[in-house]
């Protein structure tokens, strides 16, 4: 085992501290062993030049607006797209 190790702190938010600690457990390792893996895992994505995978965004579903056949549409009817919201929230933004 290699000798030359450098100490150092690490604050975690309350929620991914929690989270780590399961995920330590379930893999039967001490949490620094874990976080450790975790920055090693990091550092090969890094030299190899790629991006660590990230949490993909959430996708916003764009009902097709149909066009209604009483003509305007008031800001509190519902938006005829079909959504069930009002159109001020739906296509009424902006």
């Amino acid at each position: 085992m290699p000798t030359d190790r450098t100490k150092f702190n690490l604050r975690l938010p309350s929620d991914l501290y929690a989270e780590a600690a399961s995920l330590a457990e379930q893999e039967g390792i001490s949490l620094n062993a874990y976080l450790t893996l975790g920055v090693r895992n990091w550092v090969a994505y890094r030299r190899r030049g790629m991006q660590a995978p990230a949490r993909p965004a959430p996708q916003a579903v764009e009902a097709p607006f149909q066009q209604s056949a009483r003509g305007k549409v008031g800001r509190n009817d519902p938006c005829p797209c079909g959504s069930g919201r009002k159109w001020k929230v739906c296509h009424g933004k902006g």
